[in-house]
């Protein structure tokens, strides 16, 4: 809804409306307002350039706020890209600076947000690219569905050296459906992940690309990581050449979850002999969870009945497992604390290091498709 000046409103609370040329003076006036403000050391440095693609408008309070919580760690400035309709001349734009942390240290985050209409992609693009912190690394965090094919995404993702997306929003039109059949991404898994191998294609050597899905499977895979550090489980081990993965489903003909099939991706390539022994399947009685969420990891013999389950706990929430000798017998149990990761501390893990992520690469390839 437009302003008052015919400008779109603002996305969210705190933001003063400026000219797109005069974005770092309106930037530097801030700064010297928060300095005074100070009654202690604040971090001037900036580590990196963050860009918020937002595809939808709903989201632009949802991601500053996943920003928010990010800024007490990192001294970034933040460029927020979305589409507004009624932004004058095509392109509307907004300044913000935040000092959070410890008492001791304050770190300063600035805020860009630029609102474009439909057919103002290029010059938020432009606009963008004159905004970066040069010589600094720019991370892309696409906030949205598949983004292939998406002019905001092309033009963005061309200044980045990190794309971080999420393959849980993925969205697909259902083959012979209509727009209420699209499936939020918790659903057809089979083509989030190709729609994943597509980005990493795209990005070649010159970008690296993060998936918020694959750092939820973090809780799972160091649990059977820790199951198999015991001598004894790990004396099994040789014989193990089958794994079901089980996922919160509406219906039992669900399609795979993404998340499920980087789950099974993981342990393919830690096992390739589970390549022609690997099953992921909606659960029957998952009722209450969220779909695509992993209920259940097994992991058994072909050759005797030895095996290692483990089992997602409702309250208080966390993962319970198993194993079992090769005559079917249980010798030993795991109780894991596990915790649901907010948005914010998924998109932290896909920060805090630099370059590539072989191990979500190599699940990636291995991920039944």
């Amino acid at each position: 809804m437009p302003g008052g000046d015919g400008m779109p409103a603002a996305p969210m609370k705190g933001l003063t409306p400026v000219a797109v040329p005069g974005i770092e003076a309106a930037l530097a006036e801030r700064r010297r307002a928060m300095i005074a403000k100070l009654e202690r050391p604040h971090s001037r440095a900036c580590v990196m350039t963050l860009l918020v693609g937002i595809e939808e408008m709903k989201d632009n309070q949802p991601a500053f706020d996943v920003v928010q919580q990010l800024a007490g760690k990192y001294p970034i400035r933040v460029i927020a890209v979305g589409r507004a309709e009624g932004a004058d001349g095509g392109l509307a734009a907004w300044v913000n600076t935040e000092c959070e942390g410890a008492e001791s240290v304050a770190i300063c985050t600035e805020e860009i947000v630029l609102q474009s209409s439909a057919d103002a992609v290029d010059r938020v693009i432009s606009a963008v690219r004159g905004s970066l912190v040069s010589e600094l690394p720019v991370v892309l965090w696409w906030r949205g569905s598949v983004p292939s094919g998406n002019p905001l995404w092309t033009g963005l993702f061309a200044l980045a050296d990190r794309a971080i997306v999420d393959s849980h929003r993925f969205a697909f039109r259902h083959a012979g459906g209509d727009a209420k059949a699209v499936s939020s991404g918790r659903g057809h898994g089979p083509a989030a992940i190709k729609a994943l191998r597509d980005l990493l294609r795209e990005a070649g050597t010159r970008a690296s690309v993060r998936d918020l899905n694959w750092q939820r499977t973090a809780p799972w895979r160091a649990a059977v990581a820790t199951c198999f550090d015991d001598r004894e489980m790990l004396a099994l081990l040789p014989g193990i050449d089958r794994c079901a993965i089980t996922f919160a489903g509406e219906r039992d003909d669900d399609p795979p979850s993404a998340r499920a099939l980087l789950m099974a991706g993981w342990l393919r390539n830690r096992l390739p002999r589970l390549h022609e022994q690997s099953k992921v399947a909606a659960g029957k009685r998952s009722g209450g969870l969220e779909s695509g969420r992993i209920v259940a990891v097994t992991l058994t013999s072909s050759t005797n009945k030895s095996s290692l389950l483990l089992v997602r706990r409702a309250a208080p929430i966390g993962i319970e497992a198993q194993a079992s000798s090769r005559e079917g017998k249980a010798f030993r149990r795991w109780d894991f604390g596990a915790s649901t990761l907010t948005e914010a501390q998924l998109l932290d893990g896909c920060l805090e290091s630099l370059g590539s992520d072989p191990m979500f690469e190599a699940s990636l390839r291995s991920a039944i498709s």
